[in-house]
């Protein structure tokens, strides 16, 4: 399975969740996603964040995006080696270091 049908299957994962708990996003309306931006220590793989925002997207493809523009405008005190994307219930729905290493969707 590629990386994009990945993130197909958990998009529509989110979809059925949501609405399980009743709050269903119908597709093509934003969900609100939460990215946390880290600094990650080579020597043990400790992980400290230096920066969270919250933004609204359409899918999981959009939500990696403003991740990487967010990377280039924020002014954070460290800059950051990896992002975790979750959605507003916490759920982690992707990580990334930004050396190209990706877990992908969760």
């Amino acid at each position: 399975m590629s990386a994009g049908q990945g993130a197909i299957l958990r998009t529509n994962a989110l979809h059925r969740s949501a609405e399980a708990d009743g709050e269903a996003y119908p597709r093509g309306m934003a969900m609100k996603i939460v990215i946390e931006f880290y600094r990650v220590r080579e020597a043990d793989g400790a992980h400290a964040l230096v920066g969270r925002e919250t933004a609204d997207a359409r899918d999981l493809n959009e939500a990696v995006e403003i991740a990487r523009r967010l990377r280039q405008t924020l002014h954070l005190p460290q800059r950051p080696d990896a992002i975790s994307i979750s959605d507003s219930g916490g759920n982690e729905l992707y990580s990334s270091t930004f050396d190209g290493t990706s877990t992908g969707p969760k």
